[in-house]
């Protein structure tokens, strides 16, 4: 009978020693099953799929209500985010981060993978929800003076909607596509010193504080 997953199997050895009395030894083998790694393999690569047919299913289940310019929108922000995901590939190659990724064009091309799936996941859940709701993503200057407001409004539209009518609903479509999208990148980048619900708040959290610096930069800075 085969040992139990993750047993390690004991051999005994028995010996004589000079004196004619039988003794025993134990020597720890190889493990006989790495059958546990080979699932953690295969379920995260179910993961990603159903991430993506999710976020598939979300795109097309708005294709009848989201008009041409919201179309066209998403399609910038795919090809914004595609670009911007090159440069946080490069910036984990200098890490070396994951590092069973290795180094050089290899490790740079699963990085890039990554970071590009990652974010076309992010958007389209994004996007997708934010059509259901009948929610904009454009970020709108505020109308008040003094730099304190301006700041607080710029950080407030990451994660509170910008309404026509003045009103600042929950970021809904914003929160859970930054969310999802880690997760989404959790299902295939290989498992660090975090569980992946940990690694999943990291990244949508940073994912958010970027979003809250963009608004910065167009509030004070690009006009």
């Amino acid at each position: 009978m085969l040992p139990k997953k993750g047993v390690f199997e004991i051999l005994k050895r028995s010996t004589t020693s000079a004196n004619g009395e039988l003794r025993s030894e134990q020597k720890p083998d190889i493990p006989v099953n790495v059958s546990p790694r080979v699932s953690r393999g295969r379920s995260h690569r179910l993961l990603f799929v159903l991430a993506m047919v999710f976020a598939s299913r979300v795109s097309k289940a708005q294709d009848a209500r989201m008009p041409a310019s919201r179309w066209r929108a998403y399609g910038l922000n795919v090809a914004r985010v595609s670009a911007g995901a090159l440069g946080w590939a490069a910036w984990d190659q200098l890490r070396d981060d994951p590092e069973e990724w290795g180094t050089g064009w290899r490790g740079y091309k699963r990085r890039a993978v990554s970071e590009i799936a990652g974010s076309v996941v992010q958007e389209t859940i994004t996007e997708g929800l934010a059509a259901a709701m009948r929610r904009p993503l454009d970020f709108r200057r505020c109308v008040c003076h003094g730099t304190g407001r301006r700041f607080t409004w710029a950080v407030r539209g990451a994660l509170f909607d910008q309404m026509p009518d003045g009103s600042t609903p929950l970021a809904v479509p914003r929160i859970v596509g930054a969310y999802g999208g880690a997760f989404a990148r959790t299902t295939w980048h290989p498992a660090g010193e975090h569980s992946r619900a940990v690694a999943t708040l990291i990244s949508g959290s940073s994912s958010l504080a970027v979003g809250a610096l963009i608004n910065l930069a167009y509030e004070f800075v690009i006009r």
